[in-house]
């Protein structure tokens, strides 16, 4: 993979040798969209297992995974088979088989936003949030008029681990916080700059403004779809798919100016209103320059459900009563599995104005974000005795470089492979074939026979 020189770490490669097994990953980042986990590859400053190598999984896990470095860190990425609680619950759980060293997992990618935080801060599409809890929304009981959802001790999703909560606090310090904020903007410009992310450039302050609650989507510039409805008695989507194929105007429809959801019926009164005098700078967006505004990072609750929340009540019901600031479909089954974060941007405000246009824009600031925060994360030292625990995976071969004597007496490489069984605690040695007067210099052979001398004694 090609990594870009602006965003290569202070950490090189020749500083940070590739890991010898899968113990020595202690990083993972799931993404359930296609569009998400793109933009963390392409922010892997090492792509491993394109040589040939690969460092295998254990028996019954069936995710399917991409490894690599980002920055000091060896990175174990997972895919989603889809989107849910569900299917992210199932991949932690095969991780958890063949990664057994993982001290923390991100969860990446896009969701939905509050308008504000419970401080009265403004969020935006674009910026990014950080989890310091998660609840399970719509884990409770159904009743004729309302939900209620199960709030009891036991019902209640875990807290974060001490090492995770001890993490949070220094990220969502002052220090660490501004620092976060400066490198997602560059690494995000990065990435946009790059062969084939054009299309995650920053759609423009102008796009995807918030709208009151008491405003939905399509009522006021057209009584049309309303009406069409009620006489059909069809679903949304279905009705929407009819009106967009019929002569009758929707403002649902892709092609409509107000489909952003950004001018709908241009009715102002029912936006928002926010203060956007204060811009970062300027951007280069489909060959136009329009102010920018960086991303900022809010720390908070994070509600997570299999359901997609597109109704201002409902958003705003859940926020009054659980204060939270995100809307999300996969926290809930990651985090009582792994030591989880959740790194998710917003693209848009779960809303009947919910469209895609931010969708591509958050990925890359979320993935920015990730990168940044990782940079804040302290791995630990491998040991040899980690190296050769039970359930370690090791290369199925390594070759060893030794030299031999030839007939006119001049020394000579040679290569040999070795294959490294775990017997009695050890890796041995099972196959080895070393000339006269050669001389091994792969030095795991020296370390695991040391000690195999040292237990011997004992």
């Amino acid at each position: 993979m090609q990594v870009l020189p602006c965003l290569q770490s202070s950490c090189s490669a020749q500083q940070v040798a590739r890991p010898r097994s899968r113990c020595e990953f202690e990083v993972a980042i799931i993404c359930a969209l296609q569009l998400e986990r793109d933009a963390v590859e392409a922010l892997l400053d090492e792509e491993y297992e394109t040589d040939g190598h690969s460092y295998g999984k254990a028996s019954g896990d069936h995710n399917t995974y991409t490894m690599g470095r980002m920055g000091a860190h060896h990175i174990v990425l997972a895919y989603l088979p889809g989107m849910g609680k569900a299917n992210c619950a199932a991949v932690a759980s095969n991780m958890r088989t063949s990664f057994e060293a993982i001290k923390i997992a991100l969860l990446v990618g896009v969701c939905g936003g509050a308008p504000q935080t419970a401080d009265g801060t403004d969020i935006s599409l674009g910026d990014v949030i950080i989890s310091q809890n998660v609840i399970h929304a719509d884990f409770g009981r159904q009743y004729d008029h309302r939900f209620v959802r199960k709030d009891t001790l036991e019902d209640n999703l875990g807290r974060a681990d001490p090492e995770i909560r001890a993490f949070l606090g220094k990220v969502s310090g002052y220090l660490v916080r501004s620092r976060l904020k400066s490198k997602v903007a560059s690494y995000t410009a990065a990435l946009c700059d790059k062969d084939g992310f054009q299309s995650y450039a920053y759609p423009g302050s102008d796009v995807g403004k918030p709208f009151l609650a008491s405003y939905q989507h399509g009522k006021s510039t057209c009584r049309a779809p309303t009406m069409h409805r009620k006489r059909c008695g069809k679903t949304e989507d279905a009705c929407n798919s009819v009106l967009i194929n019929s002569s009758l105007p929707s403002p649902l429809s892709p092609s409509s100016p107000s489909w952003s959801g950004d001018k709908l019926g241009s009715d102002n009164e029912s936006l928002i209103h926010r203060n956007t005098s204060q811009n970062d700078g300027t951007v280069l967006t489909r060959g136009q320059t329009i102010p920018q505004r960086h991303p900022s990072i809010h720390f908070g609750r994070i509600a997570s459900s299999d359901s997609v929340m597109r109704s201002c009540q409902h958003r705003d019901d859940i926020i009054a009563r659980e204060n939270v600031i995100a809307f999300e479909m996969e926290a809930a089954g990651l985090w009582d599995l792994l030591p989880t974060v959740i790194i998710k941007s917003v693209c848009d405000y779960a809303d009947s104005h919910k469209n895609k246009t931010w969708q591509k824009y958050a990925a890359a600031t979320a993935a920015a974000c990730t990168k940044a925060t990782l940079e804040e994360w302290r791995r630990t030292e491998i040991s040899l005795k980690r190296a050769s625990s039970p359930g370690t995976a090791v290369p199925t071969s390594k070759r060893l470089r030794t030299t031999r004597s030839n007939d006119a007496g001049r020394e000579e490489p040679e290569e040999e492979e070795a294959k490294l069984e775990r017997k009695g605690g050890f890796y041995q040695i099972s196959r080895l074939r070393i000339h006269d007067q050669a001389q091994v210099t792969f030095g795991d052979v020296h370390n695991h026979r040391k000690s195999e001398a040292r237990a011997d004694k004992k």
